[in-house]
């Protein structure tokens, strides 16, 4: 298997936010050309899609790193550690598990910060011009709820997604009924045993995450719908690898026609 080189793509700017430091790391293949940042300020990356990833620890992106330099080598992966239910929730929520915390509802500043500070940041050291967005759980969900708030990524995938999350699947119909984008490309994944988790709120998310699919494919996006064996918690670089590889392969599929 390819290993991947973690390059810390930021240290020159100071991405401090809501009095935390996003850490960013970039994953190119370390046996491309894209192996150091200096040779990635080099070329012209305009073909290249850049999957940009929250993640709750800095260092959860290398093991979906080292699936996708198989999977997807040409992909370059772009981790963001985050205050994972603050600001990944789109808006507050009570919390899901007793003796767990409230989601904080900070997903438009974190919003804010991707498409005003890191995605202009990444293109114009780096020259992307194509970015996924993408995430697993909460992260997910975001992805999903970002799409309906900014065309800045050109595709987005959402593996165990939390579709369950109050008030979700309303505001994603009221956005389905009103908007059509034929052929945006959005991956949905779910494990085959999730639904049968304990807890009833999370257990409804294979209804959620199918509706979600319906009114999707009702608004023109090309949806993938993909099934996993296990839980939530079950082979998850693995799955986020899949959706990654996926949706650039899409990406780059409309960049050729």
């Amino acid at each position: 298997m390819v290993s991947y080189k973690a390059i810390c793509a930021v240290p020159e700017v100071p991405l401090l936010y809501s009095e935390m430091e996003h850490r960013i790391r970039l994953y190119p293949p370390q046996s491309s050309p894209m192996s150091s940042p200096t040779s990635l300020q080099a070329g012209n990356r305009c073909g290249t899609v850049c999957a940009v990833l929250p993640c709750a620890r800095e260092t959860e992106g290398r093991a979906v790193a080292d699936i996708l330099a198989v999977l997807s080598p040409e992909t370059v992966l772009c981790t963001v550690a985050v205050d994972w239910n603050r600001e990944l929730s789109p808006w507050q929520a009570p919390r899901a598990f007793s003796g767990g915390e409230d989601f904080g509802g900070g997903g438009s500043e974190f919003l804010a910060f991707l498409i005003g500070t890191l995605l202009p940041y990444l293109s114009k050291t780096y020259g992307f011009a194509q970015y996924a967005l993408c995430g697993y759980s909460l992260a997910g969900l975001f992805a999903l709820w970002a799409m309906m708030e900014t065309d800045a990524f050109a595709g987005i995938a959402s593996m165990s997604g939390s579709l369950w999350y109050d008030g979700f699947l309303t505001c994603l119909e009221k956005y389905g009924s009103a908007h059509r984008i034929p052929g945006f490309p959005v991956y949905l994944s779910l494990g085959d045993r999730e639904s049968a988790a304990r807890n009833p709120h999370l257990a409804s998310v294979g209804v959620c995450t199918e509706r979600a699919a319906d009114i999707l494919c009702a608004s023109g996006c090309c949806v993938k719908r993909a099934s996993n064996p296990g839980n939530h918690f079950a082979d998850v670089a693995q799955r986020c690898a899949d959706g990654i590889a996926w949706i650039c392969g899409e990406i780059k599929n409309k960049q050729h026609l």
